[in-house]
């Protein structure tokens, strides 16, 4: 590696490798995460280009990369956190002993390196299980997601996430959907899990199971029953959210959705209202019993209202 002085400065700058990667000195790596300080932008570049050249073959920079990560420079944490994944396997124990820190960051940026890691981090998988009771929101996520990336196949990870979904925790159970949700309607066990959260005591879980299946679109048809049941639920953003879910999933058998959107569109909270608007649009003509009730949101005292109001009748009218 050369070193190229800044004699103007009085900076050291770690220049570019010179031939071949091959194992970088802990020293010249302290150096590279030094220079991602300075106050020159292409001092900066530089040292993240020379970073992003770290690999497998460079296990000696682990020790000097893993207190990077809970820098307080957002890059450094980043440039540090990407050098590590490049590493791979050979930081995996590195990362797995960081999830016991008492520090946030470094907890945060360990379980994201181990989720980029992929199935190489699957010694880590206690750990992260383990991570998945974070008091930091998340690092939760990041277990959860973590654990999807390590067992793609998901015949050990889907019955831990599923348990997962039985704690108390509101914020737990929320981490665990996302998590799910990168797994896809087609994975086994998904859809029947998105179906089990529309009947959570939580109103939020509630929400994003919907929210989540709105996302799978068709695929996500057989849960087409339960979010018809959700039309009934006791919160009406939820029912707003399952009726989202049958104009992505099942427009036709959402019919019954009309109604529940319509009534929601007098809701005293404004982004109820605009939600309403915006899933009615979503139906197209099938929403034309609305039109009246989406006309006279042409005075809400919300202008968002108004114009979700405006561009929802816009759609039902241009598809009738």
């Amino acid at each position: 590696m050369k070193i190229v002085k800044l004699g103007c400065t009085g900076l050291v700058l770690v220049g570019v490798l010179l031939g071949p990667a091959s194992a970088q000195k802990a020293e010249e790596v302290r150096g590279l995460l030094a220079q991602l300080r300075d106050r020159s932008p292409s001092n900066r570049q530089q040292a993240a280009r020379e970073l992003a050249k770290l690999g497998p073959k460079n296990r000696a920079a682990v020790a000097v990369l893993l207190p990077a990560l809970r820098d307080n420079d957002e890059q450094v944490r980043q440039v540090a956190t990407g050098a590590l994944v490049r590493i791979g396997k050979t930081a995996v124990p590195a990362l797995t002993d960081a999830l016991a820190s008492e520090e946030r960051l470094m907890r945060r940026q360990a379980t994201l390196a181990l989720a980029h890691i992929g199935t190489a981090a699957r010694p880590a998988t206690p750990a992260l299980v383990k991570a998945m009771k974070d008091p930091d929101r998340e690092v939760r996520a990041f277990a959860a997601l973590a654990l999807v990336k390590i067992d793609p196949e998901n015949k050990e990870t889907l019955p831990l996430l599923v348990k997962g979904l039985e704690v108390g925790d509101k914020d737990i159970r929320l981490s665990i959907l996302y998590a799910l949700e990168q797994m896809g309607p087609s994975a086994e066990g998904v859809l029947p899990t998105f179906v089990k959260a529309l009947r959570d005591s939580d109103r939020e879980v509630r929400i994003t199971a919907a929210s989540i299946l709105a996302r799978f679109g068709t695929d996500a048809r057989t849960a087409t029953p339960d979010l018809l049941k959700s039309l009934e639920d006791r919160d009406t953003s939820a029912r707003v959210s399952a009726a989202s879910a049958l104009a992505s999933i099942d427009p036709e058998r959402g019919k019954d959705a009309i109604p529940v959107l319509i009534k929601a569109l007098e809701h005293e909270d404004a982004e109820v209202r605009r939600a309403a608007a915006f899933v009615l649009g979503q139906f197209g003509r099938t929403a034309a019993p609305a039109l009246p009730a989406l006309d006279r949101l042409s005075k809400d005292r919300s202008a968002d209202v108004r114009q979700a109001a405006a561009t929802a009748a816009q759609k039902i009218k241009e598809r009738k």
